[in-house]
């Protein structure tokens, strides 16, 4: 049904300034409620027993909160070509954003068991022990995984394309036991084969894939060969015991609410500061000295983040993994943990600056003189080394593992003296770019590769760039 333009822009307005910033707010409720309760019972104890299940609350109600309005605004969505200045596209829109927020504010629920559960419940059909992680721009009535399927970080199913004032909607489906590398962009239509791999950055090709092909690119070509590391069962890749199941779901449990938790406990330490610093000196002195107990309170979380790491996992160094591994859960944890506190928290408002480098350092990462880090996208943080006055860009993944058929291989990312990596650049394990060199925006650096000394390189995968 068209809408007129005003209506329309009256329409997104009050969904964009005034019901989505409501949903992690309401989400919040339920969890502070409790906290004040269990305070006022017991005091300090009821507090700190209250943490973990405010946290546990938090995530619950916000993912409830996102599934009931979903299926409010948009219950089914058909496949088709519908027109922008529509009532349709302003529910499929505000349904959109629903799930970026939880995205972002309930980042710590993704890459978990408990993921496939929640996207079900959105509309997608998720096949047996399918693995998901950062996927965006899903639409859930229309998308399908296969079993035992594999989508890495930040992948892109399926987004919606506008063209000529039409939104374009179709159905994207990706068979059983696929990967979908980090990054990778899945278009709306696609259809991925049963055992298909799709590279890290890369789209799959416009022809027809034969079942279980490996494709990298963009645009993206036959891989004729890939690495196979053998050595492992099934048990430690697709069909875990049901002790390793056990185990996992608890780690990803402590996993999700450790975050809401810990930014619960940052907010009422702050409260309380507050209300001392009120009856203890006038408002001027207030108004200076709550910044600084806001950023101790951040910095003492961030400090918890990076003794967790070096408690759980120690120094990390190269080494193969599979999957259910008790080493990837507690690698799993402490990367689950570091996205969800310190990255958002402290290292997110310094990039740029050379204190985003002293906090990367806490965890393992080293880092140069002078060197300028605009991301937040380091995992294995020891394997990573960036070389005295290197440029690391904006949503750069310097990335030191992946986890193509369920085995996850670790090694070094080695950034030189002087190099850069642009904008929205991958640069995969076992590489050298040596002093000088420089990687461009968009580019893939495949693994095991060097680039020579004050080279460029561009595209992906990447290709020297002629003087």
């Amino acid at each position: 049904m068209p809408l007129p333009g005003w209506a329309l822009l009256v329409s997104y307005w009050i969904a964009a300034f005034a019901v989505l910033p409501l949903v992690p707010a309401l989400a919040i409720v339920p969890g502070l409620t409790l906290i004040l309760y269990l305070e006022h019972q017991a005091g300090l104890g009821g507090y700190l027993i209250a943490l973990l299940p405010a946290g546990l609350l938090y995530v619950v109600s916000l993912s409830a909160l996102v599934v009931a309005l979903k299926r409010l605004i948009l219950p089914k969505l058909e496949a088709g070509v519908y027109p922008v200045e529509s009532a349709f596209y302003l529910r499929k829109w505000l349904v959109d954003k629903l799930a970026e927020t939880s995205l972002l504010f309930n980042q710590a629920l993704y890459a978990t068991l408990y993921l496939p559960p929640f996207l079900r419940m959105l509309g997608a059909k998720i096949g047996a022990r399918a693995e998901i992680s950062t996927v965006s721009n899903i639409t859930p009535d229309l998308l399908e995984i296969g079993e035992e399927t594999f989508l890495a970080d930040q992948v892109s199913v399926g987004a919606a394309r506008v063209h000529h004032g039409h939104v374009t909607l179709q159905p994207v489906r990706v068979g059983a036991r696929a990967f979908i590398g980090n990054a990778a962009a899945l278009p709306v239509g696609a259809t991925v084969p049963d055992g298909c791999l799709i590279g890290v950055l890369s789209t799959p090709p416009r022809q027809s894939m034969p079942a279980g092909s490996a494709w990298v690119g963009l645009p993206s070509f036959f891989l004729p060969r890939r690495q196979i590391v053998e050595g492992f069962s099934e048990t430690d890749t697709y069909r875990p015991s049901r002790r390793q199941v056990a185990m996992r779901y608890g780690y990803e449990l402590l996993r999700i609410i450790l975050p809401a938790a810990l930014s619960f406990g940052a907010v009422a330490v702050v409260l309380q500061a507050q209300d001392w610093l009120d009856d203890t000196y006038d408002l001027p002195i207030v108004l200076a000295l709550l910044p600084l107990v806001s950023i101790a309170v951040v910095v003492a979380v961030t400090l918890f983040a990076a003794a967790v790491k070096w408690l759980m996992v120690g120094a990390y160094k190269p080494r193969v993994e599979a999957l259910w591994s008790h080493f990837v859960r507690r690698a799993e944890f402490v990367t689950g943990l570091y996205e969800n506190t310190a990255a958002p928290l402290l290292i997110t408002p310094l990039l740029g600056t050379p204190f985003a480098g002293w906090i990367l350092r806490l965890f393992g990462v080293k880092v140069g003189k002078r060197a300028f880090i605009a991301t937040t996208f380091f995992t294995e943080f020891d394997l990573v080394h960036i070389g005295n006055d290197a440029i690391i860009s904006h949503d750069v993944s310097l990335q030191t593992h992946l986890f193509e058929d369920r085995i996850m291989k670790m090694s070094h990312v080695r950034v030189g003296d002087g190099c850069a990596v642009g904008e929205s650049g991958v640069v995969l394990y076992d590489t050298v770019m040596e002093p000088g060199s420089s990687l461009g925006a968009l580019s893939l650096m495949m693994k095991g590769e060097t680039l020579p000394q004050d080279t460029h390189w561009v595209g992906a995968p990447a290709q020297k760039e002629a003087a």
